[in-house]
């Protein structure tokens, strides 16, 4: 028996194959896709590659699913549970698992990168992820689409660091006005609901897309155009330009705070942090990546609590055998997520 699954990589003509389905290990499980979204990240592996990423791999990282088969050993899940899933898992062999810190594991895998993602129409799922990784389970009435966003959210979420944020919060700047840029504003809206947030990103049809959505409250196409009133103290640069990472350090108040959360390619990435903007305005800047099987959790109950805010950021779908076009959709960068079904 075989299965249906997509071979989306730079250089090949995103081929649906046929893949032979493996015998499950012990403590291991077998998962019904219901979709994946589209990662920047995988747009990002298309272009420059990812030594992650091997030849032929099936990626995709944010996954609904259902579990259709699993080893006798597995207590805590169901056959038939809907589960969400993240990406990143432990090995369960370094020194930060053997203490319990999984979050700092030094040799983490990922579904979509050493393991095959959600591309297809099954996933195998390894027994480290379901020991210790990402697999949540969709409680009844919740959007099982929307529940693949869990991966992303989760990912945002860790970036929304309020320990690093100013005391008065009053205005947030996003650079960048795609997915991610939507994902952090609304979860500006639901955290810091008193704060405006403001978008930058030379797209204007992005930002007329947000604007029409409600997501964000003023949309420029550049820095240099935001006036003095709207100038944040709070600044997320949400893609993976270079520029973007100066603008943010120029535009931000003294005092205030940058997440750099888009990472860039290494082909394109050079020094360019201004040390001594950060000196003489007592700037915090701080990174952020992936996400852990507790920021799932938290992404899933956040999406489930605001399934109207989260569905707008659903702006495009298509089934898995026309992967082709959902990666020249999303490479486009004119919608906002794009939703693979891989269900029939």
């Amino acid at each position: 028996m075989t299965y249906k699954a997509a071979i989306v990589q730079s250089g090949q003509n995103n081929i649906i194959v046929n893949k032979p389905f493996e015998e499950l290990g012990k403590g291991e499980m077998r998962l019904r896709v219901h979709g994946c979204f589209i990662c920047g990240s995988d747009l990002k592996t298309i272009s420059y590659g990812n030594k992650r990423v091997s030849k032929d791999r099936i990626m995709g990282h944010e996954v609904s699913a259902t579990i259709v088969e699993m080893s006798s050993d597995i207590c805590d899940f169901n056959l038939g549970d809907r589960v969400a899933l993240g990406a990143d898992f432990p090995c369960l062999n370094c020194h930060y698992c053997s203490v319990g810190n999984f979050r700092r594991c030094t040799l983490h895998a990922a579904i979509g990168h050493e393991y095959d993602g959600g591309f297809a129409e099954f996933i195998r799922v390894p027994s480290s992820f379901v020991k210790e990784g990402p697999i949540v389970k969709v409680p009844d009435g919740a959007s099982f689409t929307l529940a693949a966003l869990s991966e992303p959210v989760a990912c945002c979420l860790r970036g929304f660091n309020p320990r690093f944020f100013p005391d008065e919060l009053d205005n947030i700047c996003i650079l960048g006005a795609g997915p991610i840029g939507s994902i952090i504003a609304t979860l500006s809206k639901i955290r810091v609901p008193q704060s405006t947030v403001t978008f930058i990103d030379p797209n204007l049809k992005r930002l007329k897309k947000l604007e029409s959505l409600g997501i964000g409250d003023n949309f420029y196409r550049n820095a240099e155009s935001i006036p003095n009133n709207l100038k944040p103290n709070l600044v997320f640069v949400a893609c993976s330009i270079p520029s973007a990472q100066v603008d943010a350090i120029k535009l931000v108040l003294s005092g205030g705070t940058i997440c750099v959360f888009g990472g860039v390619p290494d082909q394109i990435n050079e020094p360019i942090i201004d040390s001594n903007l950060i000196h003489y305005k007592e700037l915090c800047v701080y990174g952020t990546t992936g996400s852990d099987k507790g920021d799932v959790v938290k992404a899933l109950e956040m999406i489930c609590g605001n399934q109207a805010l989260f569905k707008k950021l659903v702006s495009f779908e298509i089934s898995l055998t026309e992967i082709g076009k959902a990666f020249e959709v999303a490479k486009r960068g004119d919608e906002l997520k794009v939703f693979v079904r891989c269900e029939n």
